[in-house]
């Protein structure tokens, strides 16, 4: 056998070993470039979702013990936007009374325009005819006139 005819049968020999580390290299970027699309993917979901998220209207409420039996009812705007006209109301059996002072309730709701990050508190006086969790339902608008409601249960 010639030099030359020893060439073509080692190239052709060696050939397979050479187009399959070829294909491999290949799959392997093409994997790799369907991992950064489908975390491009994710990232831009969760971005979203947060964007959402931080637009919806929020709102926190919370029963703080000041000391004894006196108490601050606190009603915060955690969510991205402003809420206007915000209402709140004890929901309360007959029997039970309300730990919070009317004149300063009546004076202070409905909220005209509660920002981002705002608390309204009022004071609460825990008393014998209290009952210890209260159901509180807190409403307010958005804009574009929207009302919406949600129901907390704070416990003294």
């Amino acid at each position: 056998m010639t030099t030359n005819e020893l060439e073509w049968i080692v190239f052709f020999l060696l050939m397979p070993f050479i187009l399959l580390a070829i294909y491999r290299i290949k799959e392997h970027k093409k994997q790799k470039v369907r991992e950064l699309a489908a975390e491009k993917i994710k990232q831009d979901h969760a971005f979203v979702e947060k964007k959402k998220k931080a637009k919806k209207p929020q709102v926190s409420v919370t029963l703080n013990l000041i000391g004894g039996n006196d108490y601050t009812l606190e009603i915060k705007n955690t969510g991205g936007t402003l809420l206007k006209n915000v209402e709140m109301e004890l929901l309360l059996e007959d029997h039970q009374e309300s730990p919070l002072i009317k004149q300063e309730y009546e004076k202070i709701f409905p909220v005209a325009q509660l920002a981002v990050g705002q608390t309204v508190s009022l004071h609460a006086v825990q008393h014998a005819g209290c009952p210890q969790t209260y159901n509180v339902r807190v409403r307010w608008a958005v804009s574009g006139g929207d009302r919406l409601e949600d129901q907390f249960y704070v416990h003294a």
